[in-house]
């Protein structure tokens, strides 16, 4: 069977691991792994999920790299992945999710990240953070900071703990700020001593991240425009027209700048902590496609990462660019991604598979318009074909 499907190209993904020049993400819309040439933007299609089904996407997000092997969290998924870059193979772990948390739950992870040649998952909506020893594959839970935090916090059902972005020194220190409530925890994996920080007094106010910056901890709200620190309590507001953004920011540190990176928005900013000095850095295109349509502003940066030698990594969905900024000068370098001729059949056969279970998800998102009415004309065809 012969059949022209040009859109499946669309990628989009919530985190990423880099080691040197290749980076692997999951895309969210086809349950697979790839690699990324960061020089290039050119995308490999490694393998696609061992334990995917057509019911649910979305099963994996947040990987890590260690020793030529990629750590994988579930966001819908059912396990740990490790995929072995050398023997091109999945082995799969369980976890206890009996007592930390239910499967079928978007968001179930958030990060993984590598401390001390240990592998650490950051939920997410489970309660408890996973630390994994590759050597030996004994797998704990550091749980002792999540009934402090959850005291009072299920006002409502979806009012989970989610940490959307982390921040990480090499000493193992974590600062996790909650994207549906006020507290950032602070936590040592290493000693598992934590505190607890609460910026504001405020109702029906969310952080959207928390970052350390000069000894000091900076932290952006989801739904208010601004800035501030837990010292002074105060919220700064970013009066300027020409910073568009809805849901928050999302912040990097780096030598006295912090870099400001909307999760829906139109510019990426950095500001000197001692001066104010504003540098607009990156602006996201004007137009966008039809399918972005329901994006407040222009674009979705949907993530934002420090990797590899003071990077800052972007993604921006729906121009499909990656964004790499060097955090100590500010240039920045983008990257359109490109997939090859193979690799988008194999995706074609996937989604043909996909498409013929009935089930679709965020089909304009990812672009899939053209391809349903395609598959319809080719099972019309493949019915005439049988019954005459």
């Amino acid at each position: 069977m012969k059949y022209k499907f040009s859109s499946c190209e669309k990628i989009a993904f919530h985190d990423i691991a880099v080691h040197e020049n290749r980076a692997w993400f999951c895309n969210i819309g086809y349950n697979a792994l790839f690699q990324m040439d960061i020089l290039t933007g050119k995308l490999k299609l490694l393998d696609f999920f061992p334990d995917d089904n057509f019911e649910r996407l979305e099963l994996y997000a947040p990987i890590a790299y260690l020793d030529n092997k990629l750590y994988i969290g579930p966001r819908n998924g059912d396990h740990i992945l490790i995929y072995d870059l050398e023997k091109s193979s999945f082995t799969t772990m369980d976890i206890d999710f009996e007592k930390y948390g239910e499967k079928n739950n978007y968001n179930i992870f958030s990060h993984v990240e590598v401390i001390h040649k240990k592998v650490y998952f950051f939920p997410g909506r489970f309660r408890a953070i996973v630390e994994l020893d590759p050597v030996s594959q004994a797998i704990s839970y550091i749980d002792n900071w999540y009934e402090e935090l959850s005291e009072g916090f299920f006002e409502q059902e979806d009012k989970r703990i989610i940490f959307q972005n982390i921040h990480i020194d090499a000493a193992g220190n974590c600062i996790l700020p909650c994207w549906k409530s006020q507290e950032t925890v602070i936590l040592n994996v290493c000693s598992r001593e934590y505190e607890i920080l609460r910026p504001m007094q405020k109702s029906n106010v969310s952080l959207s991240d928390a970052v350390e910056i000069e000894g000091n901890i900076i932290f952006s709200y989801k739904d208010e425009r601004g800035v501030g620190d837990y010292k002074s309590k105060n919220l700064v507001a970013l009066n300027d027209a020409e910073l568009k953004y809805t849901q928050g920011l999302f912040l990097a540190a780096y030598k006295g700048w912090l870099y400001i990176v909307p999760m829906y928005g139109n510019a990426v900013v950095r500001c000197l902590s001692t001066t104010g000095t504003k540098e607009y850095i990156y602006r996201f295109p004007e137009s966008i496609s039809p399918a972005a349509e329901w994006i407040p502003y222009k674009n979705n940066s949907l993530f934002q990462k420090v990797i590899e030698n003071n990077r800052l990594a972007i993604f921006s969905v729906f121009d499909e660019k990656f964004i790499i900024v060097e955090m100590e000068t500010g240039q920045v370098q983008n990257l359109e991604i490109c997939l090859d001729d193979e690799d988008k059949r194999k995706i074609q056969n996937y989604l043909y598979t996909f498409m013929s279970a009935n089930t679709i998800y965020e089909t304009e998102c990812f672009d899939l318009k053209d391809f349903i009415a395609i598959i319809d004309t080719v099972k019309e065809q493949e019915d005439y074909c049988e019954n005459t």
